[in-house]
């Protein structure tokens, strides 16, 4: 009579399932490529078959020739809004985070600001947006601070998840150690944070 050695169980139930996992290769990449070429013949087809004027639906070639013959021009505009939006993402993750982990760590502070926050958050971008353009003018700090507006809540939301989700023994520690907290050795208290802060600066759409 043959025993199996129940060490290998494991081993085996998960080779099982990693060969039942759907495999991702070459197979299946050319399938976006093809939805998108799909997608701009059919535009190309419709605006010249239903004789679309320019100004109102441009044809893709339209759009391509457009793009080679303005390419400086949108060049140096893409820096300028690509600048704002880094500036206004830097500024919100630079304030959101710390203020996260002071919510999460003190429940007055979580009293007293999370629910101002959340009302605030309330209040539609657009309508801001031209307040911010009467009180700052036409220059870069509007756009950088509505881009702060935007990206500033879903990252200290997540934030503070990440924070409330650690150990509070962790958290515990990395007070008591102060500054050393923030060195490689101490960061570790930190780290099942970094997926949920890194969700929320993905996703700044609330």
């Amino acid at each position: 009579m043959t025993t199996t050695d129940p060490s290998t169980v494991p081993q085996a139930s998960e080779a099982a399932a990693v060969t039942r996992l759907p495999r991702r290769g070459w197979g299946t990449a050319w399938l976006p490529i093809v939805s998108f070429a799909l997608i701009i013949g059919l535009w190309q087809a419709v605006v010249r078959l239903l004789e679309i004027p320019s100004y109102i639906l441009p044809a893709p070639s339209e759009v391509a020739v457009e793009l080679v013959d303005s390419y400086e021009l949108l060049w140096d505009g893409a820096l300028v809004t690509g600048s704002e939006i880094l500036l206004g993402f830097l500024l919100a993750a630079v304030i959101s985070v710390p203020l996260a982990l002071l919510i999460a760590s003190v429940r007055v502070v979580e009293q007293a600001l999370y629910p101002l926050i959340v009302v605030l958050q309330t209040i539609p971008k657009i309508a801001v947006a031209p307040l911010f353009i009467v009180w700052f003018g036409f220059g870069q700090t509007p756009k950088v601070l509505l881009t702060f507006l935007l990206c500033f809540f879903p990252i200290l939301v997540d934030s503070m998840s990440g924070f409330k989700s650690l150990d509070p023994r962790q958290l515990y520690i990395t007070k008591t150690m102060g500054p050393l907290a923030f060195r490689p050795s101490g960061t570790s208290a930190f780290r099942p944070h970094c997926p949920s802060s890194s969700q929320g600066s993905r996703s700044p759409s609330y």
